[in-house]
Parts: C-alpha cells; sequence; structure tokens
C-alpha cells in the first residue's frame, strides 16, 4: 500500500465477516500480527466495508446526513492525523445539497462533487466496486478490542440508515452541541455501554 510510511507496507485484508466470524478475525488480528512482528503507525488505517448492496436510495441519504452529524465525535476518539492527512477526511459535501437530493445519481452527484474520491471517512465509490460503503475514518491498530468496537459502530450506522430509526430522521442542520450529537450515535446506532465508553474516553 503506497500510503503507509514504511519500508514494508504491506496492507491486511481479512476475508466479508457476519456475526462470530467478525469477533474472531478482529481477535485474530491482534494475535497473528504481532506474531509475525507486524505494527502499525501513524500512516496506517483501519478501514471497514459494510455491505449496502440492498440499501435503498434514501438509505444512503440518510448514512451520509447522518455521518456528517457524528463525524465529530468519531474524530475527538481517533488521532489528529485521521482528519487532516487527506486519506480519512470528513466528508466534503454541503449538508443541503445532500438534504435536497432525490434520486440515487443527485446523491452521488453531491458526494463527489468536492473531487476528493475515495481518500474521504466515508467511501461512496466502494459502493460500485464492492458492494458496500467504506469506513476510513479509524486508525490502524491491532488491538482486537478497538477493532470490535469501530465494528460496531460502521454496522450500526449502517443499520440505522437502512431502517430509518427516529434518530436517522433528516436534518437540514446538524446540532451544534457536541453532546447531542453523541446522543444521536448512541441511539442511532444502538451502541452499547462499552462502546460508548471506548468513544468517550
Amino acid at each position: 500500500d503506497g500510503s503507509i510510511a514504511s519500508k514494508a507496507n504491506n496492507e491486511l485484508k481479512t476475508p466479508p465477516a457476519q456475526g462470530d466470524d467478525a469477533i474472531l478475525w478482529a481477535k485474530a488480528i491482534g494475535s497473528i500480527c504481532p506474531t509475525y512482528g507486524m505494527v502499525v503507525n501513524k500512516s496506517c488505517g483501519l478501514h471497514v466495508h459494510v455491505d449496502i448492496r440492498d440499501a435503498p436510495t434514501l438509505a444512503i441519504k440518510r448514512l451520509g446526513l447522518l455521518a456528517m452529524t457524528v463525524e465529530p465525535v468519531l474524530y475527538a476518539a481517533l488521532p489528529m492525523e485521521r482528519r487532516v492527512s487527506g486519506m480519512s477526511g470528513p466528508l466534503p459535501v454541503r449538508r443541503e445539497r445532500l438534504y435536497k437530493a432525490g434520486t440515487g445519481n443527485d446523491i452521488e452527484r453531491v458526494w463527489w462533487e468536492a473531487g476528493q474520491g475515495r481518500h474521504i471517512g466515508l467511501n461512496l465509490q466502494a459502493r460500485t466496486k464492492h458492494g458496500s460503503i467504506e469506513f476510513r475514518y479509524h486508525s490502524g491498530t491491532l488491538n482486537p478490542m478497538k477493532v470490535l468496537h469501530w465494528l460496531r459502530i460502521c454496522t450500526g450506522l449502517v443499520d440505522a440508515a437502512v431502517a430509518g430509526t427516529p434518530a436517522t430522521r433528516l436534518f437540514h442542520k446538524a446540532p451544534a452541541d457536541f453532546e447531542e450529537r453523541l446522543k444521536m450515535l448512541h441511539e442511532a446506532a444502538r451502541l452499547p455501554d462499552d462502546t460508548m465508553a471506548y468513544l468517550e474516553r
């Protein structure tokens, strides 16, 4: 991976997994990688793909609006490099334009009009290539508990957007208060207490 600042710049990929299998892979990362001398540095990222092949257009719109609402909470739990590195920055989307987008083409046009490609925190380009949405916010880690917490957050946000839970109602403006954003993330993704503690640490 050319984005990794190291001579041994390898990218580790796991196969698609869900439920107990995903938990096993998270634990395997923490046990197998150190055995082979693998380490992470500030240039590494944890990228999670969540299947959205069956997600309706409105769910993609909800997910984008929800992501913009909770991004400050996500970045607050991560190293500053994740926001400013140019590989996982905030969604470069004008909220009002996404709010008004009506069709799938409109949503994609708004998502990409800033011209930053896939190197943003929530990458929609993966939908065309992999049938997924890619969460790129998180820093690289070999800590299985961090991986598990992040998996809960990513899948919880997508599930909320697809289900259209009350916490994903379409806001023309995001709340300005950080605590309100944190509360929305908790309610929308239905995060357990230990994952909330991870975000608030």
